[in-house]
């Protein structure tokens, strides 16, 4: 981007744990991707199951899923994401974005993830990780 002379104020990074690794991982990649090239940097995509149902099939590294697969789990992880965001250095943690939050199971829809890893039930009630956004 630089050597092209493109402006740019932040860099984008996905998470989900069962494709590109730990906690850990994903902190020193903020890291050090904030003070190589001295940008903010946002999760702009991230999940995580509640429940069983739909993403079991795509986790080709279940190891780094290391929250419990529940509703306390799923809020826990983004509690955990969001504090290594702001962890970064220099405050240049931007912030984090839950992906397609509203994915819950439509009868002959196809949803990804089967609606597991909405941040609303099978109900449409909401979750208890949707109450983690604004708590920092």
């Amino acid at each position: 981007m630089g050597e092209y002379g493109v402006p740019y104020d932040l860099i984008g990074l996905s998470y989900y744990p069962w494709w590109h690794g730990t906690l850990t991982e994903l902190t020193a990649n903020l890291r050090a991707t904030a003070q190589r090239y001295g940008r903010d940097v946002m999760v702009v995509e991230t999940s995580y199951p509640w429940r069983a149902g739909g993403w079991e099939a795509m986790a080709t590294n279940r190891a780094a899923m290391t929250w419990p697969v529940s509703a306390q789990g799923q809020a826990k992880y983004l509690r955990d994401v969001i504090d290594a965001v702001a962890a970064v250095p220099a405050g240049h943690g931007a912030g984090v974005i839950w992906w397609y939050p509203e994915a819950i199971q439509v009868p002959g829809i196809f949803i990804w993830g089967g609606g597991s890893l909405a941040l609303f039930d099978a109900g449409g009630n909401v979750l208890p990780a949707a109450s983690v956004f604004g708590t920092r």
